[in-house]
């Protein structure tokens, strides 16, 4: 007969042993095995700690400072976008031109047209 632990806990199997057990716990241990995680390193946490040895991520002034981070991240992006478009817009400004230029040069092959024509 069984006590209410055993039923709650399930059965002590280490106290029985059978030989067609010992073939099924080596199945099983091979089932087991690809489910559960062997490194230990991936289970370890690791705290990141400031230059005056509080934890980042805790409290008011770990929230205060992640802030000033993220703004100054920010900020530093918007600069690199700015310094982007600044220098496409000079790229592009330099290799096209505008409408009155494009006039001018057709204006100037009709003239030539006429030259060559009124020869």
């Amino acid at each position: 007969m069984t006590t209410l632990d055993d039923k709650i806990l399930g059965e002590k199997l280490q106290y029985y042993y059978s030989s067609s057990e010992d073939e099924e716990s080596d199945h099983e241990e091979e089932e087991n095995a690809s489910k559960t995680i062997r490194d230990q390193e991936a289970l370890d946490v690791e705290l990141d700690y400031s230059a005056d040895g509080s934890s980042v991520n805790t409290g008011p002034k770990g929230v205060i400072n992640d802030w000033r981070k993220y703004k100054q991240l920010e900020n530093e992006q918007r600069v690199e976008q700015q310094k982007e478009m600044e220098r496409l817009i000079k790229k592009l400004s330099m290799t096209c031109k505008s409408h009155m230029e494009e006039e001018a040069d057709r204006q100037k092959q009709k003239e030539l047209q006429d030259k060559i024509a009124g020869k």
